[in-house]
């Protein structure tokens, strides 16, 4: 992963939290609850990133529900 700069502070910490966690793949709920925000304040930065190819997205089930995971 690279350096990124935004001026969100939780993109930057959304995307610390993805680095930090490499190799495994958490849902927007997931990445939410690590970092103590609603999902609303990370979604739009981690649809940015996912366009400018910094982070990839997929999907997985989840407590038995198909979810967008990064």
């Amino acid at each position: 992963m690279e350096k990124i700069t935004t001026g969100s502070e939780n993109t930057i910490r959304a995307y610390e939290f993805l680095r930090d966690n490499k190799g495994q793949a958490f849902s927007i709920k997931q990445i939410a609850e690590a970092l103590d925000v609603s999902t609303s304040k990370i979604l739009g930065g981690l649809t940015s990133l996912n366009k400018k190819g910094v982070i990839n997205k997929g999907e997985a089930t989840v407590e038995d529900k198909v979810v967008k995971v990064y």
